[in-house]
């Protein structure tokens, strides 16, 4: 993709403070505050969902993390909170190509507030968002193929496969080749040299697709 150090002006975010609403959560800039609550968050206790974990950072490290993401050009981050303030959520958006109008998405959900429907409520107020006063055309992500819950809310809100790939190597830490429990998502890992590899599914949505799924809902 090619990239340009500075989002056109017409592409700037023109809102302040919350972006966008849903009818459960609030979208709104990510601040250097919500990387404290972040990182706060308790793990998950799948281990399948260990790479979907904050890393832990020492304060320092956190200023280090908020303003090299602030500061980056073809990234945004964004917070999602519940109705009660609580920062509940993270939407990112990295690889933006500001000629095409495309990005790619990444959400991250606390642990003990999946299964609310948040994820849906806020994803579907951002791509209102994205794809209206923000004026973008295209948002692209990936998910692991046994992260059923999340494909679901992805194709909930507009997305549609375009392709399959395996993952980046990563150590085993679930015991994925090791465990009978996980012998039903087996064959979406590949064993390479001690390392696991995990399916992952590129997914698309496109502006006029989000526009007639909008319409849809809304007759």
């Amino acid at each position: 993709m090619l990239f340009t150090k500075r989002a056109p002006a017409a592409l700037q975010d023109p809102l302040r403070g919350a972006l966008c609403r849903g009818n459960k959560t609030l979208v709104r800039p990510f601040a250097r505050r919500d990387v404290d609550c972040w990182v706060a968050w308790p793990r998950h206790s799948d281990p399948l969902f260990d790479t979907y974990n904050p890393p832990i950072l020492t304060p320092r490290q956190r200023d280090s993390y908020y303003e090299q993401r602030r500061t980056c050009p073809d990234s945004r981050q964004y917070a999602v909170d519940d109705r009660h303030g609580r920062l509940v959520g993270r939407i990112s958006l990295r690889d933006m190509d500001w000629r095409l109008r495309s990005g790619v998405l990444g959400v991250s959900f606390h642990p003990l507030r999946l299964n609310e429907g948040l994820g849906t409520d806020a994803l579907r107020a951002f791509l209102g968002y994205y794809f209206g006063p923000f004026g973008m055309n295209t948002l692209f992500l990936d998910v692991a193929a046994f992260n059923r819950r999340a494909h679901r809310v992805y194709e909930k809100c507009g997305f549609r496969a375009c392709g399959q790939r395996w993952g980046e190597p990563q150590t085993d830490m679930a015991g994925i080749f090791r465990r009978a429990e996980y012998d039903g998502i087996r064959h979406l890992f590949m064993w390479e040299y001690g390392l696991v590899r995990p399916l992952l599914i590129d997914m698309v949505v496109r502006r006029h697709e989000w526009d007639r799924l909008r319409s849809e809902r809304e007759e």
